[in-house]
């Protein structure tokens, strides 16, 4: 009798018993069994200053475009642009940034700005313009008019395809963020809100700031506090 039952009881112990390493919790970095290498997070992205206002631009990786009479100057913790009309010879002074835009890319772009004093734009003139392409000194026709104006009273597209209503002279700072979906879509917001929309937008890498003007009378006083490049 005693062998009878003797195997049957093994069977079950086996099957119950320690349930062996695999069961174990374990200590320590998590290891990626392919490779035997330890699974690290990915660093979190971090938002890039592409400018510091109130510090010198070129360290920051700016060119200063400019002719006429035209002043750059350095605040607490803004940089002025500020351009003026001598007798019939109107002035222009961009920021210019190059290296800064993968045009196949998405990217999302802020400025943080108060437009002191502007003229009313031009087709495809503004005395206070962001582009996102830019050839010197002036920019090509068609980066002239996918550029984005802010005028006393409204922004829009300096070919006058759109425009948005807002008090933009106003002694407040402003925010306007340009997102672009890499194919050729890009939305602004001002200060958050969804201003405009275009299609069909060719950036190529430069970042532009400032007066793209040298008409007469075309000028302006413009303030940056900072330009960053958001995650995406």
């Amino acid at each position: 009798m005693t062998l009878r039952w003797l195997a049957p009881l093994l069977i079950i112990t086996a099957a119950c018993g320690d349930p062996g390493p695999a069961a174990m919790p374990i200590d320590g970095p998590v290891v990626d069994a392919a490779s035997d290498a330890p699974v690290v997070d990915a660093p979190a992205c971090v938002p890039q200053m592409l400018l510091v206002g109130g510090q010198p631009v070129e360290p920051q990786g700016w060119a200063v475009v400019q002719s006429g009479m035209a002043t750059l100057t350095l605040g607490a913790d803004f940089t002025q642009l500020a351009t003026a009309t001598v007798g019939t010879a109107g002035a222009h002074l961009l920021l210019a940034r190059a290296a800064t835009i993968d045009p196949a890319q998405p990217f999302a772009i802020s400025v943080e700005l108060q437009v002191q004093a502007v003229a009313p734009h031009n087709p495809l003139d503004a005395a206070a313009a962001v582009l996102t392409g830019f050839s010197a000194s002036f920019g090509t026709t068609a980066q002239r008019g996918q550029m984005l104006y802010l005028d006393p009273a409204q922004i829009g597209w300096a070919d006058d395809s759109a425009r948005f209503a807002a008090a933009v002279v106003d002694g407040a700072y402003h925010t306007v963020r340009l997102d672009y979906d890499g194919a050729g879509g890009l939305q602004v917001r001002l200060d958050g809100t969804l201003a405009l929309t275009r299609a069909g937008v060719t950036p190529n890498d430069t970042l532009a700031i400032g007066d793209q003007s040298n008409e007469p009378n075309l000028e302006s006083t413009v303030r940056i506090r900072a330009v960053v490049q958001h995650c995406l």
